[in-house]
């Protein structure tokens, strides 16, 4: 709304008022709508927005009667833009939290899916021990004794290697160089 003027004395208002009335200005009819509008057209034919090149900034300003309406108008238009921003950003952070837990939840059931069917592999071909806990799996027992065989290799030479790491150390450490010739051999 334009702001609130002092009504000031007019010659030409006081003989309206008093019956001259070849003197009253022509008044055109007009609605709520249509002057809402011209309102609306006069206020956007003062403002002037300016986008920065490549980033979010922009630049506004507005032409009024006073500083202080086009500072509260120029505002409004910045609040408004920064309340529409992040609405904007807000609705994009919400379609992407959902697509993401529509994602880990198609994930999830894919893999409950191929642990059941690898599950149900494995028991149709006898690999597990679901079906009789008393019966002995001779795949799993099998590959328990691969387990422990292979553990009992690899610290076998893990022994051999420290008690070689050992001597070729105390042979640096006394000079002997032949003794660290034959144990780097």
């Amino acid at each position: 709304p334009q702001p609130a003027q002092k009504p000031g004395f007019s010659i030409r208002e006081a003989l309206c008022h008093g019956g001259v009335s070849f003197v009253c200005p022509a008044i055109a009819p007009m609605d709520a709508a249509a002057k809402q509008q011209a309102e609306v057209d006069g206020f956007l034919r003062s403002l002037s927005v300016v986008p920065e090149l490549n980033s979010q900034v922009i630049n506004v300003s507005v032409t009024a009667n006073t500083g202080e309406r086009a500072a509260m108008l120029a505002d409004a238009v910045v609040q408004n833009y920064q309340r529409i921003d992040l609405a904007r950003q807000t609705a994009n952070l919400n379609g992407v939290a959902t697509w993401l837990d529509t994602r880990t939840a198609d994930l999830r059931r894919r893999w409950l899916d191929a642990v059941n069917a690898a599950d149900a592999f494995s028991v149709s071909h006898n690999l597990t021990n679901a079906g009789d806990e008393t019966a002995p799996d001779p795949l799993v027992d099998r590959q328990i004794s691969d387990m422990a065989s292979s553990l009992g290799a690899a610290q076998a030479r893990l022994a051999a290697a420290r008690a070689q790491a050992d001597a070729l150390h105390d042979a640096t450490q006394h000079g002997d160089a032949t003794a660290v010739v034959s144990l780097s051999e």
